[in-house]
């Protein structure tokens, strides 16, 4: 017996623009629209997924809403975890069952015709293992404050606690230090705590760019 298909996007969901942004979480979200903010693009729609696991059927119901034959181009993003090829197989998965075409690599659109172009990146780009948090981690040009961050995590390992994302927790902890503490990470990035035009943001800004 089939798996049953549970709709994954939200009623009141509607499809406002040409170009679509698909993204993993709300703080995958918020820096997307941050990074817009800082680039002037307004013509750009970011939706989350909300994980992996919900991608498939959030692709197929994305194809199904009102104003979907209008969209001229997609954009995807999802970490790389600890798998680069898995991460991109469940987005070219998630593309077949939808009847959607496949890019061949990262950063290139699809050229069929008729149908909306489609790009994916993972996140970090070319990179074999990470997420967001480790991007965001490469765009800060403070190495002490970093360097007592990493002492303070190990220090929190060497007593008996499991960190079980680093990434997410030095982040944090990077972003504790800094004048407003509250910050979430889409913040830190208008606030220019994680500077939008630093190098680690260059295939982010690229993909936004090609849409």
């Amino acid at each position: 017996m089939g798996q049953t298909h549970i709709p994954v996007i939200e009623p009141t969901f509607e499809i406002s623009h040409k170009k679509l942004l698909l993204v993993e979480g709300v703080d995958d979200q918020a820096v997307f629209n941050a990074l817009c903010a800082k680039m002037g693009i307004t013509d750009v729609q970011v939706l989350r997924y909300n994980g992996k696991p919900k991608f498939r059927n959030f692709v197929e119901d994305l194809t199904s809403l009102d104003g979907f034959d209008d969209v001229e181009t997609i954009g995807i993003t999802a970490d790389v975890d600890q798998n680069p090829v898995s991460a991109r197989d469940k987005i070219r998965g998630a593309l077949e069952n939808a009847s959607l075409p496949i890019p061949n690599q990262p950063l290139t659109f699809t050229e069929e015709p008729d149908v909306a172009k489609v790009a994916y990146l993972l996140l970090p780009h070319e990179s074999d293992h990470g997420e967001l948090e480790d991007v965001c981690l490469a765009s800060v040009d403070d190495a002490s404050t970093l360097n007592c961050v990493s002492d303070f995590i190990s220090c929190v390992e060497t007593n008996g606690s499991h960190i079980t994302r680093p990434s997410k927790s030095k982040l944090q902890a990077y972003l504790s230090t800094q004048e407003d503490p509250d910050k979430r990470i889409g913040e830190a990035v208008m606030a220019g705590y994680l500077p939008y035009d630093s190098d680690a943001f260059k295939a982010l800004r690229t993909l936004l760019q090609m849409l």
